[in-house]
């Protein structure tokens, strides 16, 4: 199973970059077309280590596929200057960068002959031979949900989604290990995740931050347990992108009928082969093209304007140390005609510190992701899972930075605070009564 999944994404990597290799001598870019291959076998030099080193389909490796491959290789490579033209031409009034490509190549490489560097060193991950999980009391993650978080988050709106997203994972985790047999508790957890679902189901990034960490909880489980059928999980995996674009489609329609007074009708243009293959190449674009371009923006204007020197990173600390906060979101946003555009985290890196802001940028999310895998490693519980799961939502579709992932941790915390305080009473108790076990028989 696990292998299966590794396979799958060595196979994608491959056609995706072979074809990319394709196009690139179709318009003659050959130098191009020679770091393409060289990003590929790359790619997969490290996808081949990280199996043998760590062997579990995580979060991690995920991070890997998406953002350094997909995101950061394969659509700058791809906007050669007569794609940045015509996409020019789409976008007017929207500033469009120039190519990048090589600037994205040098910090790729960068990043994963780091990463091969730090997979070389580690050890293997020994996996036991009875694979279960440790789940927490299903009362302390009620009273904390129900009682605090689903509050909360009605009341705090869109700025307070992500507290939730915790609960809903955890409500998928319990439901899976119960096989799908629900207890009261969770009857009630249920309840409350179908309520904030429907409340912010009219805002596609929030249900992105909902529903990618159960995907990602699902491969993991399965790459843990390797339980599934190949067969099942690729008929999964096909039937889970089929779903993603037809959401990513209507959401938009219903986004643009919602909040901008449109009057496009849905099942006309999901009949209409030109209408969705239209909307389906925007939801790709949206996805992992427009980062190159919000990054280009953000890169140039940099070169242009100099180094922010982490000021952008350190949001709260602004006011209280008497310098103005730089908000990159709002640069970015003014240049395409938005109000909040995130420009990505190798954009945001390097307005900090050039290419070297840029390669620790990327490296943060991969490493933290790898810090909370050896977590669940060594605890086996579904709040690791969460914490595995949850804060990474963001930085893999939505070009989210550390700050995001920060605090998708902080709310894994919150969520299980409760439960977090019973399981450590459980085991002073435990230890207690062994300490005085030991001193009667002595």
């Amino acid at each position: 199973m696990t292998h299966m999944l590794f396979r799958l994404s060595r196979v994608a990597a491959l056609v995706l970059g072979i074809g990319m290799m394709a196009y690139m001598i179709e318009k003659r870019y050959y130098e191009r077309m020679v770091a393409e291959a060289i990003m590929l076998f790359v790619f997969l030099g490290v996808s081949i280590l990280y199996e043998k080193k760590r062997k579990l389909f995580s979060t991690g490796y995920i991070f890997l596929f998406i953002v350094f491959f997909i995101t950061y290789n394969l659509f700058p490579c791809y906007f050669i200057k007569e794609n940045l033209v015509l996409l020019q031409y789409k976008k007017v009034g929207e500033r469009v960068p120039s190519d990048q490509f090589f600037l994205y190549f040098i910090v790729y490489i960068s990043c994963m002959c780091i990463i091969a560097v730090l997979l070389s060193l580690k050890r293997k991950t020994i996996l036991p031979v009875k694979r279960e999980f440790t789940y927490e009391s299903d009362i302390a993650v009620w009273l904390m949900g129900i009682l605090f978080c689903l509050p909360v988050t009605i009341y705090g709106g869109v700025s307070m989604a992500l507290l939730y997203a915790p609960i809903i994972c955890y409500v998928f985790l319990r439901l899976k290990i119960r096989k799908y047999h629900i207890s009261l508790f969770l009857f009630c957890m249920v309840t409350g995740s179908a309520i904030v679902i429907l409340h912010f189901v009219i805002y596609r990034y929030i249900m992105v931050e909902y529903f990618l960490p159960i995907i990602l909880a699902y491969l993991f489980i399965e790459s843990y347990t390797e339980k599934s059928k190949p067969k099942k999980i690729i008929c999964l995996l096909v039937l889970g992108i089929v779903a993603v674009g037809l959401y990513g489609v209507v959401s938009e329609i219903v986004k643009l009928n919602y909040f901008f007074n449109k009057q496009y009708d849905i099942q006309l243009i999901l009949q209409n082969t030109a209408a969705l293959s239209h909307y389906i190449e925007n939801q790709i674009y949206r996805l992992f093209g427009i980062w190159s371009i919000l990054g280009g923006n953000i890169i140039e204007y940099v070169q242009e304007n100099g180094y922010f020197y982490g000021i952008t990173f350190i949001k709260a600390a602004a006011p209280i140390f008497g310098f103005p906060y730089i908000s990159l979101p709002l640069i970015s946003a003014s240049m395409v005609g938005a109000s909040y555009a995130q420009p990505g985290l190798l954009a945001e890196g390097y307005a900090n510190f050039g290419i070297i802001g840029s390669i620790l940028n990327l490296l943060f999310p991969y490493l933290i992701a790898e810090g909370c895998l050896d977590y669940f490693l060594k605890k086996k519980n579904l709040f690791s899972i969460c914490l595995l799961t949850v804060p990474f939502s963001k930085v893999l579709l939505d070009g989210g930075s550390i700050n995001s992932i920060i605090i998708g941790i902080i709310m894994c915390f919150i969520c299980f605070f409760i439960a977090g305080v019973c399981h450590n009473l459980k085991v002073r108790l435990i230890s207690n009564i062994r300490v005085r076990r030991i001193l009667k028989w002595n």
